[in-house]
């Protein structure tokens, strides 16, 4: 199993003027485009996550390769906002949360979607493969989403526990494995 995506978000309790910050703020890559979007887009390095940050203060980290350098990223973003705000107005108050973790992992063989998604229970899967070439399955309501490949490659998506992600993946396997036993 391998993180591939850690996102999280938070708040700064604070409205910003994105204009300013735009103009302020020293990062490696920014976008600021207000007619086709309402966030600030910041890249610290060509390969550092991408910070969603909007006038109201909330942002958004995606495509940290850890949930270390998803925290490296805020903290980072954070001491910018800070170097902004004039000093009577104190250090930014945040909020800040990892909100999901993408996992990928492999099955050792090939599987075949359409079997597969007979074999599950119809209501916790999805298979359209002239939409997308994977089949969806949630095992239960509160534990994400997977996508199978028929490649054998799944990703797992929508929670930000590693250890039961790590089950879900244990349990998954299993399943697909007594399949291939009968």
């Amino acid at each position: 199993m391998e993180l591939v995506n850690a996102v999280g978000g938070g708040d700064v309790k604070r409205e910003l003027d994105l204009a300013a910050v735009h103009s302020d703020l020293d990062t490696h890559e920014q976008r600021y485009q207000p007619e086709y979007h309402p966030a600030l887009k910041l890249k610290f390095t060509p390969d550092s996550p991408t910070v969603l940050l909007f006038g109201s203060g909330k942002y958004n980290i995606a495509g940290a390769s850890s949930e270390q350098e998803l925290w490296s990223t805020h903290e980072e973003l954070i001491q910018k906002i800070n170097s902004l705000i004039p000093v009577d107005k104190g250090d930014v108050d945040v909020e800040f949360e990892v909100r999901n973790l993408v996992y990928l992992d492999e099955f050792d063989k090939e599987l075949d979607l359409y079997q597969l998604s007979e074999s599950f229970d119809n209501q916790k899967t999805r298979y359209e493969p002239e939409v997308m070439s994977c089949l969806y399955y949630y095992p239960n309501p509160d534990s994400g989403t997977f996508m199978i490949f028929s490649s054998g490659k799944i990703l797992h998506t929508g929670l930000d526990d590693p250890d039961v992600i790590k089950e879900l993946f244990s349990d998954l396997f299993n399943k697909i494995e007594s399949l291939f036993q009968e």
